[in-house]
């Protein structure tokens, strides 16, 4: 269905047609969009004529169904599906212009682009023909296939994007990258090697149909199964460290599997064939735990099921007495299991059990407490009521938590989880503990905002008009309160429910890779009914371009480069090429954080101020594990490292649990002497010198 809008503007149509002629008709249906794009570059100055493509999907690869052109100021109106649009221009680079709404004006900024060439040559140096090269260029997949003489090409690449990809030929594979300085790309595609052998189990029979991969330092994607003999073969990369894998398992009578694993060593010159490889698999420790739910007065609960640490290979199966639990841990290794109930009724609980080398152990009773009902008291920044009708969305993010018709929660008492609510256009998260005893209520209320007036100004003079200009805590923006609007003609903006504290104010125009996203100010706002903060100036973006030095020498690789702005605000990413660089947008800012890592070796942290220069390095560090020993009952929620300037806080991508399950290791932390920061839900801040070694670990004990 077509929806034309009453403000319409109608004028005269061409002479014969005996109807009006609507204009500019804005259409709108469930799979059409009408856009309006202003092609324009790096200066600003419109782009003449730009040839849109309009695609049907996300895919750039696809071909397009429709080719247009713009004026010769840049402007087109394109109707287009939901999947978007690519737009380009002879000499640049074309720019994925997103999905677009009804009535939407969109400026795409069009850079100046480069052709990439090069070849691709095998170890001795002649011309491999046929390889697929995969080229990542910003949100930009394409693909090409040499020539006869190996020859390859890539037409209009961004300049501020590192070119970065991986080239594949009959089982060798290999990542290259190039930026816009580079005449011509030369990459070695050594040629691969053939293995051919036998899997067999520990009493050494074959291992019908087992599973083999391959194991080497680029990703080698080579990968079979064995045949009933335990025959294989596999096409693998050269000169990289070979190692194959290879697992199979065994069904135990309750449908529960053991698997067995093995590996091999393999070297071998480029494009040899290796005969009589020989994998000899091994079982996996295992043992059994029986458990068996109950309510707290004794009736048996069959909707459930266990999950346990150590984590692992950790598998169940119902039987006539409760779950028979599988784990992959030798027997007499002690594990905390908990059972959950599958629906709302009942709440998981926590026991310890010893496993045993038989699984006709006697069940261990694991008695499960009822939920108990808790209602939601919401009052707005004054103390007034905001009753549970207004509430545009109610979620929270525990299993052990329900929400029942009447937005009142069923949970156990004690238990810590969170909750979110939106309403009135504000968003509320907060961790909250449910009451024990006979408290049924739990007091929620939104923080106190300020009303923010003040004027978008671009440092080269240029307006402002339809910027969406945002205001988040400094802290974190995540599922946090986050006010904004949209600017006027002459750059003014209110916001008028900002939250207090410290908080960062931040501007963006356009949309997808079009957008301009600026970092404008960071400031403390109080509770006010106005706040006046004058003229703001928003600098712009940079290709910021850094280089990595690593302390081995180490090829940097695959690794990921971020700029952050703030303590959680995200600038942009990259992936660094072969030469250790990297090459990003982002916002021209002081202060910003950078992060490079490359999991389990290296990480590089630094600050840079982009407002004065967009080159910079980044000092590489070694590793080591950070073991901290934290009391289970008490979860982490957020683990910093500070360094001496107050400005280097680098946070763990992620951390695990050992076996014993008091500590908590971290094992990407950089070498150095850092101020340790930890904080779990309900529980005090933590601070402490730490000392960490490259290779080493480093136990602390966290006393709350």
């Amino acid at each position: 269905m077509v929806v034309l809008p009453d403000e319409s503007p109608p004028h005269t149509a061409g002479a014969g047609t005996g109807a009006k002629d609507l204009g500019e008709v804005w259409l709108k249906s469930d799979w059409l969009y009408v856009t309006k794009v202003v092609a324009v570059d790096e200066e600003g100055t419109p782009v003449p004529n730009p040839e849109i493509r309009l695609f049907g999907g996300g895919n750039c690869d696809t071909a397009p169904a429709i080719v247009m052109h713009g004026d010769a100021e840049g402007r087109a109106t394109v109707t287009h599906r939901l999947g978007g649009f690519l737009v380009t221009a002879p000499g640049r680079s074309f720019v994925w212009a997103g999905t677009g709404t009804e009535q939407t004006t969109e400026t795409v900024t069009l850079p100046r682009g480069y052709d990439i060439r090069g070849d691709v040559v095998d170890d001795q140096g002649r011309p491999v023909a046929g390889a697929d090269i995969t080229l990542e260029s910003g949100s930009v997949n394409r693909r090409v296939r040499t020539d006869t003489g190996g020859g390859f090409r890539f037409e209009l690449v961004a300049v501020s994007d590192a070119a970065f990809g991986w080239v594949v030929k009959d089982g060798a594979r290999r990542p290259w990258s190039a930026s816009s300085g580079d005449e011509r790309v030369r990459i070695t595609l050594a040629r691969p090697v053939v293995v051919e052998g036998t899997v067999v189990l520990a009493d050494g029979s074959a291992a019908a149909r087992a599973q083999v991969v391959t194991q080497g330092r680029f990703n080698n994607n080579g990968a079979a199964t064995a045949n009933e003999r335990g025959e294989f073969r596999v096409v693998v990369n050269s000169g990289d460290g070979l190692r194959l894998h290879a697992r199979t398992y065994r069904t135990l009578e309750q449908g529960l599997m053991v698997w067995s694993e093995g590996s091999a060593e393999v070297a071998a010159e480029p494009g040899a064939h290796v005969h009589d490889v020989r994998i000899a698999l091994a079982e996996r420790a295992h043992s059994f735990a029986r458990l068996r739910a109950t309510t707290a007065d004794g009736v048996p609960l069959d909707d459930v099921y266990v999950t346990a640490r150590p984590a692992g290979s950790y598998s169940q199966a119902p039987t006539g007495d409760g779950l028979l639990c599988l784990v992959d841990a030798p027997p007499g290794t002690e594990i905390v299991a908990q059972v959950h109930a599958r629906h709302a009724t009942f709440a998981r609980s926590e026991v310890r059990v010893v496993t045993t080398a038989e699984p006709t152990s006697p069940a261990v009773d694991v008695p499960l407490k009822a939920l108990a009902p808790v209602r939601l008291h919401l009052t707005d920044a004054d103390g007034r009521d905001v009753p549970s009708s207004e509430w545009t969305d109610f979620s929270v993010n525990h299993g052990g938590v329900s929400i029942r018709d009447d937005r009142s929660l069923a949970v156990t008492p004690g238990l810590e989880f969170n909750v979110r609510i939106t309403a009135r256009g504000r968003t509320l998260v907060q961790d909250v503990v449910a009451p024990g005893g006979d408290s049924r209520e739990i007091a929620l209320r939104f923080p106190p905002v300020a009303r923010v007036r003040g004027r978008l100004v671009r440092k080269d003079g240029a307006t402002t008009a339809g910027f969406r200009v945002r205001i988040f805590p400094d802290a974190a923006s995540d599922g946090r309160i986050a006010a904004g609007a949209v600017t006027s003609a002459d750059g003014s903006f209110v916001v008028r429910d900002a939250p207090v504290g410290d908080v960062v104010v931040v501007g963006q125009a356009g949309d997808s890779s079009a957008s301009l996203t600026v970092l404008v100010r960071r400031l403390r706002l109080d509770p006010a009914p106005d706040i006046d903060l004058g003229e703001m100036i928003a600098w712009g973006t940079v290709a910021a371009v850094g280089r990595v030095e690593s302390p081995d020498g180490d090829s940097m690789v695959g690794a990921s480069a971020r700029i952050d702005w703030g303590d959680r605000f995200g600038g942009g990413s990259a992936i660094c090429a072969l030469d250790g660089t990297f090459r990003m947008t982002a916002a021209a800012v002081a202060d910003a954080l950078v992060t490079v890592r490359r999991p389990g070796r290296l990480v590089g942290i630094t600050v840079v101020d982009l407002a004065q220069s967009a080159e910079f390095r980044v000092p590489m560090r070694r590793v080591g594990v950070l073991r901290l020993s934290v009391p289970y009952e008490r979860p982490l929620d957020d683990v910093v490292l500070e360094g001496e300037d107050p400005r280097l806080r680098w946070r763990p991508g992620s951390w695990g649990r050992s076996s014993d399950e008091s500590w908590t290791d971290i094992e990407d932390a950089p070498e150095g002497t850092w101020t340790l920061v930890v904080t779990g839900k309900g529980t005090p801040e933590w601070r402490g010198t730490v000392t960490i070694r490259a290779g080493e670990t480093t136990l602390v004990q966290i006393d709350r």
